[in-house]
């Protein structure tokens, strides 16, 4: 699948379906595994920060799955 302009716009106001194949989703996965371990006792924008002005303040870990 490559993403474009016209598959987004589909997505978001066509109601396209989107389905993932069982490797990319492995590969998540995979990702939100190692950010588990990365993320850790630091401080990461938008991982365990909010966004924009709220990017000062880190969400508890008991939150972060929320």
């Amino acid at each position: 699948m490559t993403l474009t302009l016209d598959f987004i716009k589909n997505i978001l106001y066509k109601n396209q379906l989107v389905v993932l194949d069982n490797q990319t989703i492995q590969e998540i996965n995979n990702c939100y595994d190692f950010l588990l371990v990365f993320a850790q006792h630091k401080v990461i924008y938008g991982i365990n920060t909010g966004f924009g002005p709220m990017a000062q303040w880190r969400v508890a870990d008991k939150d972060l799955h929320a």
